[in-house]
């Protein structure tokens, strides 16, 4: 059986920290900020 690829789109939204443990940004925080409300 060929080895699974790793997600190449979550390895650039991730980050590894020295210690390994995993680092990422909250979802819904890139684009289409102007039209959400505060409530």
């Amino acid at each position: 059986m060929p080895k699974q690829k790793s997600h190449r789109g979550l390895l650039k939204r991730i980050k590894l920290t020295k210690t390994g443990k995993v680092r990422f940004k909250a979802p819904n925080s890139r684009h289409l900020k102007s039209n959400k409300t505060g409530t």
